[in-house]
Protein backbone atom coordinates (compact mmCIF):
# COMPACT_ATOMS: atom_id res chain seq x y z
CA UNK A 1 0.00 0.00 0.00
CA UNK A 2 1.60 3.31 -0.69
CA UNK A 3 1.95 6.55 1.79
CA UNK A 4 -0.59 9.20 1.84
CA UNK A 5 0.04 12.63 3.36
CA UNK A 6 -1.98 16.01 3.41
CA UNK A 7 -0.09 19.07 2.67
CA UNK A 8 0.03 22.50 4.29
CA UNK A 9 -2.01 23.38 0.63
CA UNK A 10 -4.76 20.94 1.20
CA UNK A 11 -3.75 18.73 -0.89
CA UNK A 12 -2.40 14.76 -0.65
CA UNK A 13 1.04 13.08 -1.91
CA UNK A 14 0.50 9.32 -2.85
CA UNK A 15 3.57 8.14 -2.85
CA UNK A 16 3.79 3.75 -3.93
CA UNK A 17 7.10 2.60 -2.92
CA UNK A 18 8.49 -0.68 -5.56
CA UNK A 19 11.26 -2.62 -5.23
CA UNK A 20 10.42 -3.63 -8.90
CA UNK A 21 8.57 -2.56 -11.65
CA UNK A 22 5.48 -4.55 -12.37
CA UNK A 23 3.31 -4.95 -15.26
CA UNK A 24 0.39 -3.15 -13.56
CA UNK A 25 2.32 -0.76 -11.42
CA UNK A 26 0.52 2.50 -12.89
CA UNK A 27 -3.25 0.96 -12.71
CA UNK A 28 -2.53 0.16 -9.16
CA UNK A 29 -1.70 3.34 -8.45
CA UNK A 30 -4.33 5.12 -10.28
CA UNK A 31 -6.51 2.62 -8.25
CA UNK A 32 -5.70 4.28 -5.28
CA UNK A 33 -5.43 7.81 -6.51
CA UNK A 34 -9.40 7.37 -6.95
CA UNK A 35 -9.70 6.12 -3.91
CA UNK A 36 -8.50 8.66 -1.88
CA UNK A 37 -10.38 11.29 -4.71
CA UNK A 38 -13.99 10.29 -3.83
CA UNK A 39 -12.83 9.86 0.10
CA UNK A 40 -11.17 13.48 0.33
CA UNK A 41 -11.83 15.36 -2.61
CA UNK A 42 -8.50 17.23 -2.41
CA UNK A 43 -5.69 17.47 -5.12
CA UNK A 44 -3.10 14.24 -5.38
CA UNK A 45 -0.25 13.46 -6.81
CA UNK A 46 1.11 10.54 -7.71
CA UNK A 47 4.33 9.12 -7.46
CA UNK A 48 6.26 5.98 -7.34
CA UNK A 49 9.52 5.80 -5.72
CA UNK A 50 11.56 3.04 -7.70
CA UNK A 51 14.05 1.23 -5.88
CA UNK A 52 15.18 -1.23 -8.82
CA UNK A 53 16.37 -0.59 -12.47
CA UNK A 54 13.68 -1.49 -14.87
CA UNK A 55 13.64 -0.78 -18.80
CA UNK A 56 9.98 -1.08 -18.58
CA UNK A 57 9.28 1.77 -16.20
CA UNK A 58 7.27 4.83 -17.43
CA UNK A 59 5.68 7.59 -15.90
CA UNK A 60 2.51 7.23 -17.92
CA UNK A 61 -0.10 4.80 -18.32
CA UNK A 62 -2.56 5.35 -21.84
CA UNK A 63 -5.48 3.36 -23.35
CA UNK A 64 -8.23 4.39 -25.12
CA UNK A 65 -10.08 6.52 -22.78
CA UNK A 66 -7.39 7.31 -19.87
CA UNK A 67 -4.59 9.10 -19.68
CA UNK A 68 -2.24 9.22 -16.29
CA UNK A 69 0.53 10.65 -15.39
CA UNK A 70 2.64 10.39 -12.54
CA UNK A 71 6.00 11.25 -11.04
CA UNK A 72 8.55 8.06 -11.44
CA UNK A 73 11.11 8.55 -8.82
CA UNK A 74 14.40 6.77 -9.55
CA UNK A 75 16.55 6.06 -6.82
CA UNK A 76 19.41 4.66 -8.64
CA UNK A 77 19.40 7.43 -10.71
CA UNK A 78 20.14 9.50 -7.61
CA UNK A 79 23.82 11.00 -6.54
CA UNK A 80 24.51 9.45 -3.12
CA UNK A 81 27.18 12.20 -2.98
CA UNK A 82 24.87 15.00 -2.86
CA UNK A 83 22.19 12.99 -0.46
CA UNK A 84 25.08 12.91 1.94
CA UNK A 85 26.88 16.45 1.11
CA UNK A 86 23.27 17.75 1.83
CA UNK A 87 22.87 15.99 5.01
CA UNK A 88 19.16 14.71 4.44
CA UNK A 89 18.84 12.62 6.53
CA UNK A 90 15.01 11.42 5.96
CA UNK A 91 17.18 9.96 2.29
CA UNK A 92 20.04 8.29 4.25
CA UNK A 93 18.14 4.66 4.08
CA UNK A 94 18.31 4.71 0.40
CA UNK A 95 22.20 5.54 -0.05
CA UNK A 96 22.92 1.86 -1.01
CA UNK A 97 20.75 2.01 -3.75
CA UNK A 98 21.78 5.07 -4.87
CA UNK A 99 24.79 5.83 -7.78
CA UNK A 100 28.35 6.17 -5.59
CA UNK A 101 26.04 4.06 -2.73
CA UNK A 102 28.30 1.56 -1.87
CA UNK A 103 31.47 3.79 -1.15
CA UNK A 104 29.21 6.49 1.02
CA UNK A 105 27.31 3.78 2.93
CA UNK A 106 28.98 3.91 5.83
CA UNK A 107 29.02 7.60 5.63
CA UNK A 108 25.48 7.19 5.25
CA UNK A 109 25.46 4.61 8.40
CA UNK A 110 27.25 7.01 10.59
CA UNK A 111 25.22 10.45 9.76
CA UNK A 112 21.82 8.41 10.96
CA UNK A 113 23.50 6.84 13.87
CA UNK A 114 24.79 10.41 15.26
CA UNK A 115 21.99 12.75 13.95
CA UNK A 116 19.87 14.54 16.20
CA UNK A 117 16.34 12.26 16.08
CA UNK A 118 15.02 10.45 18.86
CA UNK A 119 16.80 6.96 19.17
CA UNK A 120 13.60 5.32 18.23
CA UNK A 121 13.54 6.86 14.79
CA UNK A 122 17.86 6.11 14.32
CA UNK A 123 16.65 2.91 14.88
CA UNK A 124 13.82 2.61 12.70
CA UNK A 125 16.26 4.08 9.93
CA UNK A 126 19.20 2.20 10.47
CA UNK A 127 16.96 -0.84 10.01
CA UNK A 128 15.50 0.53 6.94
CA UNK A 129 19.05 0.76 5.37
CA UNK A 130 19.82 -2.76 6.03
CA UNK A 131 16.36 -4.10 4.19
CA UNK A 132 17.19 -1.95 1.29
CA UNK A 133 20.87 -2.94 1.16
CA UNK A 134 19.69 -6.25 1.04
CA UNK A 135 18.40 -5.63 -2.67
CA UNK A 136 22.10 -5.47 -3.75
CA UNK A 137 24.03 -7.31 -1.33
CA UNK A 138 23.95 -10.58 0.34
CA UNK A 139 26.38 -9.24 3.06
CA UNK A 140 25.68 -5.12 3.33
CA UNK A 141 22.68 -6.30 5.46
CA UNK A 142 24.91 -8.09 7.73
CA UNK A 143 27.53 -6.11 8.20
CA UNK A 144 25.38 -2.82 9.36
CA UNK A 145 23.91 -4.72 12.03
CA UNK A 146 26.42 -6.25 12.93
CA UNK A 147 28.18 -2.72 13.89
CA UNK A 148 24.76 -1.42 14.68
CA UNK A 149 23.01 -3.95 16.34
CA UNK A 150 22.80 -1.96 19.82
CA UNK A 151 20.13 0.76 18.42
CA UNK A 152 18.15 -1.89 16.13
CA UNK A 153 16.93 -3.66 18.36
CA UNK A 154 14.78 -0.75 19.41
CA UNK A 155 13.03 -1.13 16.17
CA UNK A 156 9.73 -2.78 15.98
CA UNK A 157 10.50 -3.80 11.87
CA UNK A 158 14.02 -5.12 13.46
CA UNK A 159 12.17 -7.72 15.99
CA UNK A 160 9.04 -8.30 13.54
CA UNK A 161 11.62 -9.05 10.54
CA UNK A 162 13.29 -11.02 12.53
CA UNK A 163 10.69 -13.32 13.85
CA UNK A 164 9.00 -13.30 10.50
CA UNK A 165 12.17 -14.17 8.86
CA UNK A 166 12.94 -17.13 11.03
CA UNK A 167 9.57 -18.17 10.71
CA UNK A 168 9.03 -18.26 7.20
CA UNK A 169 12.55 -19.90 7.05
CA UNK A 170 11.44 -22.72 8.84
CA UNK A 171 8.51 -23.26 6.50
CA UNK A 172 10.08 -22.76 3.13
CA UNK A 173 13.39 -24.82 4.07
CA UNK A 174 15.84 -21.35 4.36
CA UNK A 175 17.39 -22.01 7.39
CA UNK A 176 20.42 -23.20 4.65
CA UNK A 177 20.31 -19.52 3.39
CA UNK A 178 21.08 -18.98 7.23
CA UNK A 179 23.95 -21.10 7.77
CA UNK A 180 25.36 -19.49 4.57
CA UNK A 181 25.27 -16.18 6.33
CA UNK A 182 26.80 -17.39 9.21
CA UNK A 183 30.05 -19.26 7.53
CA UNK A 184 30.42 -15.91 5.37
CA UNK A 185 30.56 -14.06 9.12
CA UNK A 186 32.49 -17.05 10.54
CA UNK A 187 35.25 -16.51 7.18
CA UNK A 188 35.21 -12.89 7.60
CA UNK A 189 36.57 -12.97 11.09
CA UNK A 190 33.49 -13.35 13.13
CA UNK A 191 33.44 -15.49 16.30
CA UNK A 192 30.93 -18.11 16.49
CA UNK A 193 29.98 -16.57 19.84
CA UNK A 194 30.12 -13.53 18.25
CA UNK A 195 27.49 -14.69 15.23
CA UNK A 196 25.44 -16.11 17.92
CA UNK A 197 25.24 -12.50 19.73
CA UNK A 198 24.27 -10.67 16.80
CA UNK A 199 21.53 -13.00 15.26
CA UNK A 200 20.21 -14.48 18.65
CA UNK A 201 20.87 -18.23 17.45
CA UNK A 202 21.62 -20.60 19.71
CA UNK A 203 25.72 -20.30 20.12
CA UNK A 204 25.78 -24.40 19.95
CA UNK A 205 23.91 -24.78 16.88
CA UNK A 206 26.09 -21.81 15.45
CA UNK A 207 29.39 -23.38 17.04
CA UNK A 208 28.58 -26.54 15.59
CA UNK A 209 28.26 -24.82 11.82
CA UNK A 210 31.59 -23.12 11.99
CA UNK A 211 33.51 -26.14 13.14
CA UNK A 212 32.23 -27.93 10.12
CA UNK A 213 33.19 -25.39 7.55
CA UNK A 214 36.60 -24.66 9.45
CA UNK A 215 36.97 -28.42 9.15
CA UNK A 216 36.15 -29.18 5.73
CA UNK A 217 38.34 -26.17 4.75
CA UNK A 218 41.42 -28.01 6.15
CA UNK A 219 40.61 -31.22 5.05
Amino acid sequence: MPRVAATATASIVLLELKSSWEKDSLLQVLEYRIRNLLKFHLPITSCILLLKPCSDATDCYEDHEVRFQIRLLRVYEFDAREIVQRGLTCMMPFVPLMRHGRELLYKAEEMIYHSSMNRRDRADMLTSMAILSGLISDSLPIEIIRRRRDIMIESAAYDIIKREGYEEGMEKGLEKGLERAIRKMFLKGVAPSEIARLLELDPAMVQEICMADDNGRKG
